[in-house]
């Protein structure tokens, strides 16, 4: 926004340039043919129309005006540009995309940046041991921004919600050298800030575990349901979860405002639901 304001300064005072030097330039003309009145010629000095304002103009006059000319094209290249989705681990909108690994010990502040974001982050536990995640969430009006903690295959294990300027935990005892997921994103949709970390430090390493030994395959081995069919699952979990405990709060509510706004978050609730719960 700063160099959007300089460029278009500058473009003013091109075109401002370009104006006082046209207005000198006739004015000079106008003072000449006055004097060639009064010195008392029978047939006075004839006036030179716009010639002489082109000539008086055409060198420092063309100059701004081309000056303006680029500042305005640049404006309009400026203005054209699309706004994107930009932060410090972007793009990170998917498991294969997720940001890391992360470390211990380290406070990553991060923001969805747009309306349907979500962000994704992965790290390595350094053998058996219990680690805890800190999920703060800094949003000013967000009380419907999530965490989920899912497994190398992308199985959610556990997730918190904490309100605004909350923090919230998630403590997980990893029983081997593992990779885990975070992902982050919320059930209204609602831009927010927020912040992550990892502890204790000994506990989380950047270097991968080795893969695990292979396995023996069992003469039969009973059909599971399909992974996206139990994310999905879980997905219709949470949303109408999130009805009821609005349902809750409304029934609790005092105050005209405050029952509003709860009513409005439970229309999105259930908007949600039907979509997610097909």
């Amino acid at each position: 926004m700063e160099a959007l304001a300089v460029l278009m300064a500058l473009g003013a005072v091109g075109a401002c340039t370009y104006c006082s030097a046209a207005s000198r330039g006739a004015k000079a003309t106008s003072q000449t043919a006055v004097i060639s009145g009064e010195i008392g010629s029978p047939k006075p000095t004839p006036v030179t129309s716009s010639a002489s304002v082109r000539r008086a103009t055409s060198g420092r006059g063309n100059r701004s005006l081309l000056v303006g000319t680029v500042l305005f094209s640049l404006l309009l290249a400026i203005g054209a540009s699309p706004a994107r989705a930009s932060g410090p681990y972007e793009p990170n909108d998917s498991i294969a995309a997720a940001t890391g690994p992360l470390s211990g010990g380290v406070t990553y502040s991060a923001a969805r940046e747009t309306a349907n974001d979500e962000d994704w982050f992965y790290f390595y536990t350094n053998g058996a041991q219990q680690f805890d995640v800190a999920f703060t969430n800094l949003g000013s009006e967000c009380t419907n921004l999530l965490m989920e903690l899912k497994d190398a295959d992308g199985e959610e294990l556990a997730s918190v919600r904490p309100d605004f300027n909350e923090t919230r935990h998630i403590a997980y005892s990893s029983p081997a050298a593992a990779k885990y997921y975070l992902r982050v994103f919320d059930l209204l949709d609602e831009s927010c800030s927020y912040q992550l970390r990892l502890e204790p430090a000994a506990a989380i390493t950047t270097v991968a575990p080795p893969p695990p030994a292979p396995e023996s395959t069992p003469a039969s081995k009973p059909s599971s349901p399909d992974r996206s069919t139990i994310r999905a699952k879980k997905e219709c979990e949470h949303a109408r979860g999130h009805v009821a405990g609005l349902r809750r709060k409304l029934r609790h509510a005092r105050g005209a405002h405050y029952r509003a706004a709860i009513r409005r978050d439970l229309r999105r609730a259930r908007a949600r639901v039907k979509r997610v719960c097909r």
